[in-house]
């Protein structure tokens, strides 16, 4: 099993791929909005894979239906990957108060869609990242992640339907989360 048979949407495999070549080796990267651990497996395999030691988290209050924590570990275990991941079943606000501030290389926001879901996310999130913030759906479709996003980080660079900002460009909006 991999990555491609776990049920989900997942087509940012460029954007991850930018996310793991930004963190460096011993680095702490966090996912917000897990459903069933596709995008999950594909970055838990990149870092397996690669030559670097990333710790990775993941995030999901996993609401989504009954048996949707246990059906994304039993992917990722098929996936051979559940070894390089901690699975966080909690809520987004729960998970940002484990790490420090600047303790978190990078968070990638793909959870709740909604305005106020996405601007808390990236508020939340913002202080503890010391290198890549990103997300997902940034689309006509999800008007609430285009607002948000456009709102806090006007400059955010954009690619298909994703949305991030590093290094340097991240120092300069970590104080406009008005």
């Amino acid at each position: 099993m991999t990555y491609l048979d776990i049920p989900g949407w997942f087509d940012f495999e460029d954007a991850y791929d930018l996310l793991y070549d930004q963190v460096s080796d011993g680095g702490v990267v966090v996912e917000i909005g897990t459903y069933l651990g596709k995008s999950t497996a594909y970055l838990a395999m990149r870092i397996r894979d690669g030559r670097k030691v990333i710790h990775f988290f993941t995030v999901d209050h996993f609401q989504q239906g009954e048996s949707s924590y246990p059906q994304t570990l039993a992917n990722l275990a098929g996936a051979d990957v559940l070894s390089w991941v901690t699975v966080l079943q909690m809520e987004s606000a729960a998970a940002a108060a484990l790490f420090k501030d600047s303790g978190v290389d990078a968070v990638w926001i793909d959870g709740c869609h909604d305005y106020e879901a996405v601007k808390r996310d990236i508020e939340l999130w913002l202080p503890k990242i010391s290198r890549l913030i990103g997300g997902h759906d940034y689309t006509d479709r999800w008007p609430g992640v285009k607002s948000a996003v456009d709102q806090i980080f006007p400059n955010a660079r954009k690619g298909g339907i994703s949305w991030w900002l590093h290094d340097l460009n991240l120092k300069v909006c970590k104080g406009n989360t008005a």
